[in-house]
């Protein structure tokens, strides 16, 4: 055997040997951790962190202590005998440790991983050991940050300094007051008064119908106050019509209607439009006017009706509702430049869709219909009065206010599926005229009425001996019958006489402001009166013509109903 291989067989067997001694005679322990680099303490001697390969130890009995400043600790107690080649691994769970939050001043609000806080500063909260991010801020203070590692088990402090950031208030004077107003590139929302950190700001002021207008400001410490007025915008409206010749009326937002004139500049903003001819049905729309302009269509449908048709609308409830005649479309001088001031000044009313009106008042069993199936109270002067044989289910309505009227006309249209209404003053006076321009309809002698009306006449003078009363007798002394005289042109019966008819017009407005359409005027919240017409079986031979006005404030038993139903 020569020699080099000796050295080998030797070097071999040694190595046998060494390795012997280390896996019988020796002890050790490997660490790792999820995650890595936590502190190892055997018996409470530190080790090193993790992974740890192949320490060295003696037999024995020892506690391994796992810590990591982000993670609840990890204990275990293991027994190592000689020859023992320990793996251990440990996965590390998250802990809890408290946060102590405080800001100098106190009050700031807080986020946390950049969620806010429902408590302000001085508050604590109990977080999941590891890394936080805190931020704080206050009004008029500037934010500040930072960044904490929680340990587990730990109480920690964080207290920020809030460092000043001068504030300005700011308050616009805007006309129009109601003008909308943008701080450009902020989320701050304008309101009088608001505070805003100094420097400058962009601001953008505009409203519907004003030309937008953008304002540089600087805010300076203390109250800052800016004057912003718009210029008001305006546009040109093109409205096209069929038929050619129709009538267009406008009204721009918070205006009065006027007439259309085409080319002529309007305000912008809403504008409705409204185009009626003679014969068709009217249209509104409401467009929104640019300065750059606006082009509307309208297309009338025609309306088709027959003059002088009457018609009975079925009630849901059962029978039928007040008989209606059909009248035609037309215009009309009304008022009287020879009567009282209230009558003037006159003007040429156009009503350019036909429509239906009851043929007679309403009577006091068609009224009670109404009061049966919806359960209201029946005026008690009229109960006593048909008790007492004065009146009759066939007499004319009375003792009616006129919301009670407009109660029972909106009934109608719920049973019959038709709109009823009340009839403005203008359709009023056209329908009662029925194409005369006199002071009747049937001429200007007073000596005629008890032909045609039931007045105050030599019959009721014979109860009322001190009334001074027309010279005719129409043989009755209060409103007991309906249609006992001869009925107008439209085929209409008492709209002289018997009962004063309430129409849907506030009080007594002036004509100077009403419409050319008939529309009805002063109407709205706050009515104090509304109008009635025609006079009635106690009035005189002035207060039964076409165009005398009277008001009141609610009911009498010389008031009734007649109604107008739409087609």
């Amino acid at each position: 055997m020569s020699l080099k291989v000796k050295v080998l067989l030797g070097l071999l067997l040694l190595a046998v040997a060494a390795a012997t001694y280390f896996m019988f005679f020796t002890a050790t322990i490997s660490v790792t951790s999820q995650p890595g680099d936590a502190r190892v303490a055997i018996n409470g001697q530190f080790i090193g962190t993790t992974p740890i390969e192949s320490h060295s130890i003696s037999p024995g009995r020892y506690q391994v202590e796992v810590t990591h400043s982000h993670y609840a600790p990890q204990t275990e107690q293991l027994d190592i005998s000689l020859g023992d080649h320990m793996q251990r691994s440990y996965r590390l769970e998250a802990g809890e440790g408290v946060i102590e939050l405080m800001s100098n001043p106190k009050g700031a609000w807080v986020e946390v991983n950049g969620e806010r806080l429902a408590a302000i500063t001085p508050t604590q909260i109990t977080l999941t050991s590891g890394t936080h991010r805190i931020r704080m801020g206050k009004a008029e203070r500037r934010n500040a940050k930072t960044e904490l590692v929680l340990k587990s088990g730990s109480t920690q402090q964080v207290n920020l300094n809030l460092s000043m950031d001068p504030h300005g208030s700011l308050s616009l004077k805007l006309r129009p007051a109601s003008a909308k107003v943008e701080i450009i590139g902020t989320d701050i929302k304008y309101k009088p008064g608001v505070r805003l950190p100094m420097g400058e700001y962009s601001l953008q002021v505009s409203r519907s119908g004003y030309v937008t207008q953008s304002k540089r400001i600087t805010i300076q410490y203390g109250d800052n106050t800016e004057q912003i007025t718009l210029a008001r915008g305006y546009g040109k409206l093109k409205v096209n019509t069929e038929p050619a010749n129709s009538l267009v009326d406008v009204t721009p937002a918070g205006g009065d209607p006027r007439m259309y004139v085409a080319g002529k500049r309007l305000p912008a903003g809403k504008v409705a439009v409204t185009v009626r001819a003679m014969g068709y049905r009217t249209q509104t729309k409401t467009v929104s006017l640019t300065p750059a302009g606006k082009t509307v269509n309208f297309k009338l449908k025609k309306l088709q009706a027959v003059p002088g048709e009457v018609l009975s609308d079925d009630l849901t409830s059962g029978g039928t509702a007040p008989e209606m005649v059909v009248v035609p479309a037309g215009d009309f001088i009304m008022g009287n430049a020879n009567g009282s001031r209230q009558e003037a000044p006159t003007r040429t009313v156009q009503l350019t869709q036909p429509f239906a009106v009851s043929k007679y008042e309403v009577s006091v069993a068609e009224f009670l219909r109404y009061a049966e199936d919806t359960g209201v109270a029946v005026p008690k002067k009229l109960t006593a009065a048909l008790a007492a044989n004065d009146l009759t289910e066939s007499s004319p309505m009375v003792h009616v206010s006129h919301q009670q009227a407009t109660k029972y006309v909106r009934w109608l249209s719920v049973q019959t599926g038709a709109r009823y209404r009340l009839p403005t003053e203008a359709e009023w006076e056209y329908f009662a005229r029925a194409g005369s321009q006199n002071a009747y309809f049937f001429g200007d002698n007073p000596q005629q009425l008890c032909e045609y009306a039931n007045v105050a006449d030599q019959t009721v003078k014979r109860r009322y001996r001190a009334w001074t009363v027309i010279d005719c007798n129409d043989g009755q002394d209060t409103p007991r019958k309906r249609g006992q005289y001869r009925p107008n042109a439209f085929g209409l019966h008492d709209t002289h006489g018997n009962v004063s008819e309430w129409v849907a017009d506030c009080g007594l407005p002036d004509y100077s402001s009403a419409s050319r359409d008939g529309a009805q005027v002063g109407q709205g919240q706050g009515c104090s009166s509304h109008g009635h017409r025609g006079g009635s079986w106690d009035s005189g031979q002035e207060e039964t013509a076409n165009s005398f006005r009277k008001a009141a404030h609610g009911g009498n038993g010389d008031r009734g109903i007649r109604l107008v139903r739409e087609l």
